[in-house]
């Protein structure tokens, strides 16, 4: 990467860290702001917007356009996160069937009680 970007040691540290900081910035205060303005709108707002950053971040030509799609990267990393942990908490249990063994497939020749 360096090398094909002609890249200091100082900027690839950029590229590398640059995905990190964003995420850990802006996860508690983008969690929130799903929680106000509704969660699968920013889902599919984060998903979208870092499917485009990892296309922008592998067509890259330069280091400055790597160091930018890493950050939105890292910004709808930060929109993900958050959102799909609380979809899962609070997603409900599956409920258990009442009588187990009617769930169960049985053989053909196993006569019915």
């Amino acid at each position: 990467m360096a090398v094909e970007f002609g890249a200091s040691q100082t900027t690839v540290l950029w590229i590398i860290n640059i995905y990190t900081l964003a995420l850990a910035a802006l996860l508690l205060p983008l969690g929130a702001i799903g929680d106000r303005l509704g969660r699968k709108p920013m889902l599919i707002t984060g998903l979208v917007v870092f499917g485009a950053a990892g296309a922008v971040a592998g067509l890259a030509p330069s280091a400055g356009v790597m160091i930018a799609a890493r950050v939105a990267a890292g910004i709808s990393a930060a929109m993900i996160m958050p959102i799909i942990l609380a979809v899962i908490t609070s997603t409900p249990p599956v409920k258990a069937s009442p009588t187990p063994s009617r769930s169960r497939p049985r053989p053909a020749a196993t006569p019915r009680t």
